[in-house]
């Protein structure tokens, strides 16, 4: 066992005394999550690699869920102040903020048969998140050598995204099978945050659950364009690609040899 999974695995263990609704809510998002249709055997080295790491930046991320959330773990020590772990802190945030957003809806919302608590709410939302980001590596358009999503239209995505809903209350997402939960949230929190409700509980809103969250996607942004180890990093031939701004890496990278010990790591524990 490495010392980054002994880490993630210690502090989700504290979180069982911490919040036990919390721990129970992650541990349902970390379920395993590459779809039981797709084979290992047809992934070519290069997705099988971003799947493990996809895989290691949940557990991270889970470890900064719970720091924020309960607020009983030091972030300034090992392993939150190690690089690893601080790449991933801002995407942490972001989640955080939108379990908060979840709760906000809940206490100005409560009444609703598909989401009986704002943990099931957040829950439905990450698994689609999750589905998002292992589709995009399974379906990626690099293995037919077409163009991926490079982290420059990345970042001008999110910033669109961001824009659209602070400015216009226009979600710029689909509501569809694969979005529902996410569409869902985004519409009630619209409604939320403008028209429901009395002034002074909008206000409330806003100021607690729904800025809050604008601001973190926007400062993740700024970090993917700031934090060169954010970088785009996809299937390409025989193995990986990366791409920052303005910088394109066709051959093998030093990301690609680190992901082959983790996922060897992987298959010696199973």
């Amino acid at each position: 066992m490495t010392d980054q999974k002994f880490n993630c695995v210690s502090i989700q263990k504290k979180c069982i005394e911490l919040n036990p609704h919390l721990y129970k809510a992650i541990q349902i998002i970390q379920a395993p999550f590459l779809p039981v249709k797709r084979n290992h055997q047809f992934l070519t080295q290069g997705q099988n690699l971003l799947l493990a790491g996809l895989n290691d930046d949940w557990h991270i991320i889970a470890c900064w869920i719970i720091c924020l959330q309960t607020d009983k773990l030091n972030p300034n020590k090992s392993p939150y102040n190690l690089q690893y772990f601080q790449d991933r802190k801002i995407w942490g945030q972001v989640l955080n903020a939108q379990l908060n957003l979840c709760a906000g809806v809940q206490q100005f919302k409560s009444i609703n048969k598909i989401y009986p608590s704002y943990y099931k709410r957040w829950i439905s939302c990450m698994q689609e998140i999750r589905n998002w980001q292992v589709n995009s590596i399974i379906e990626s358009p690099t293995i037919s050598g077409n163009q991926p999503i490079l982290k420059t239209q990345q970042i001008q995505g999110i910033r669109k995204f961001i824009k659209e809903l602070r400015e216009n209350n226009k979600i710029l997402l689909s509501n569809r099978e694969d979005t529902q939960h996410n569409y869902d949230l985004l519409d009630t929190a619209i409604k939320l945050a403008s028209s429901e409700n009395s002034p002074a509980e909008r206000e409330c809103f806003r100021k607690k659950y729904w800025e809050p969250f604008l601001d973190a996607y926007s400062i993740y942004a700024t970090d993917i364009y700031n934090n060169s180890e954010l970088k785009s990093v996809f299937p390409w031939k025989d193995g990986l690609a990366h791409q920052d701004i303005g910088r394109f890496a066709p051959r093998r990278i030093l990301f690609e040899a680190k992901l082959e010990q983790k996922l060897k790591q992987q298959s010696s524990v199973s």
